[in-house]
């Protein structure tokens, strides 16, 4: 399991995150978010994609 953090400062509204991992998503307001926590399979690729390293995942045990 992770706790996903997403830095709006930082986020540009991209959408590569939602591509990659299908628990993201990008609002109307274009900020990503996690849209289903139960759908973060590729989390740690999302974010390792993302252009602004708006995205930080710590695992949880």
């Amino acid at each position: 399991m992770y706790t996903v953090k997403i830095d709006g400062d930082k986020c540009l509204g991209c959408r590569l995150c939602a591509i990659v991992c299908e628990g993201l998503d990008v609002r109307s307001d274009v900020l990503a978010y996690v849209a289903e926590p139960d759908k973060l399979d590729n989390v740690k690729e999302a974010a390792a994609i993302c252009p602004e390293n708006a995205i930080k995942v710590i695992e949880e045990n």
